[in-house]
């Protein structure tokens, strides 16, 4: 069965051995020319994957950075918000004061002309 393939091959009267030797040829060029593209399909894989390593990095990078940012800018924004209620609470306690020693200031004018001293308890003879 071997030798009929090979006599195929041959072809008649023994031209035919050239032309096979010519499809192997060809067969073997388009093989290796498959695997030199193959090989740069790799290449560009790797250059691919350093970019997306250095891409990942620089994110990473930039993430760190932007974590820095915000830490900083909640505690300012906190001590924003401490001194707000501070000054809030300053200006509702002189608001107090202020109409405490009004209360004060009107009892003691509208007093008994003693200056809201209080006298002793007068009792009526008999």
């Amino acid at each position: 069965m071997a030798e009929k393939k090979k006599k195929k091959e041959e072809g008649e009267g023994g031209g035919g051995g050239v032309s096979a030797l010519q499809a192997l040829q060809r067969d073997t060029e388009g093989l290796v020319d498959a695997m030199r593209d193959n090989v740069e399909r790799v290449a560009q894989r790797g250059d691919n994957v350093d970019r997306l390593l250095e891409k990942g990095e620089q994110l990473d990078q930039t993430a760190q950075q932007f974590e820095r940012v915000a830490v900083r800018t909640e505690r300012r924004m906190l001590w924003r918000n401490r001194r707000m209620k501070l000054i809030i609470g300053a200006i509702i306690v002189a608001i107090v004061l202020i109409v405490a020693v009004a209360i004060a200031v009107a009892v003691h004018r509208s007093g008994d002309g003693d200056g809201g001293q209080v006298g002793p308890i007068s009792t009526p003879s008999p």
